[in-house]
């Protein structure tokens, strides 16, 4: 390949799948953040547990649908930095979600908490492996990059 095929690839558009499946994120994230808020807003009396938790919820569903925008306003095919920035977000999401199902267990108990731990732990392992992946996939293309200079 030449050059001016390897820069015409690099500025390439976003494919259709991609493309559809960040629109996919964003209207899921959008949605998320809007009912979670507007149960919020509507019940002033709930726990103090519970007000953090929506916080919680509405943070990650605007943080993923800031990640769709940006992703969709760019139009550019995603690299694999763009992969390692996407599993950093979600092992984050996913250890606050962890967090806050073994503060659950602690505090309430039961078996729905402890199904709800469980269930966390798995997304934090897969989002810790998308990570390690990425990263991986990252550092073979530097180092691939530092033996062609």
């Amino acid at each position: 390949m030449t050059p001016e095929q390897i820069q015409g690839l690099v500025r390439g558009q976003l494919s259709h799948r991609a493309r559809g499946s960040h629109v996919a994120l964003l209207v899921a994230s959008l949605a998320m953040a809007t009912i979670v808020t507007s149960l919020w807003v509507t019940e002033p009396e709930l726990p103090t547990r519970t007000h953090v938790a929506f916080f919680l919820v509405v943070v990650i569903a605007v943080a993923w649908a800031i990640h769709a925008i940006w992703v969709l306003t760019h139009r550019s095919i995603l690299l694999v930095p763009h992969q390692v920035q996407a599993a950093r977000l979600a092992m984050v999401c996913c250890l606050a979600f962890v967090t806050g199902c073994v503060a659950a267990w602690a505090t309430v108990g039961g078996a729905a908490t402890v199904m709800a731990t469980l269930t966390s732990l798995v997304m934090f392992g897969i989002a810790v492996i998308n990570l390690w992946r990425a990263r991986a996939r990252h550092l073979a293309l530097l180092q691939r990059r530092s033996e062609l200079s």
